[in-house]
Parts: structure tokens; sequence; C-alpha cells
């Protein structure tokens, strides 16, 4: 039996030097990327998306399963944060 997924989604690619309005309703610092759900209720910081991704789908995972790999990934992510 062959499972079928539909992955309904939009991308928008936002300005970074002009960005829209609406963009600071969705992520109130303005920052990217943003995930509204189909619930209405949206996330903004890069590694709580990843969080809520690796959850909610457990057959694709975004961070490494390795413990040592992903804190050291995110010691990465830091240093571009900054």
């Amino acid at each position: 039996m062959m499972k079928l997924h539909l992955r309904m989604y939009d991308i928008v690619n936002i300005n970074l030097s002009s960005k829209p309005d609406w963009l600071y309703d969705k992520s109130p610092y303005g920052k990217v990327p943003a995930l509204e759900l189909e619930t209405g209720d949206v996330l903004y910081e890069s590694l709580i998306i990843v969080d809520y991704l690796d959850e909610r789908y457990h057959q694709h995972q975004l961070h490494a399963k390795d413990p040592l790999q992903k804190a050291k990934d995110r010691l990465l992510i830091e240093q571009f944060n900054r």
C-alpha cells in the first residue's frame, strides 16, 4: 500500500532591506524565517521552528540524532545569531 503525503504550503520571499509591514504582525522582531501554522499560530525563531518540525514530523528529522553533534550545531547557530 502506498501512502500519499500532501504538502500544502506557500513560500514568501522577503526583501530584508525593505521588510513589509505585515511581517511584523507575524514576527514581532521582523525576523525570518517565520512559520504560520494551519491554526493561525506563528513560530518565528529558527531553532524553535526546527524543534517544532522535528517533534511534529518524526520521519524527517532536521536536528542531528547524536547529542554531541546537536549541541555543536546549536553552538554554531548561536555564533551566527550574534
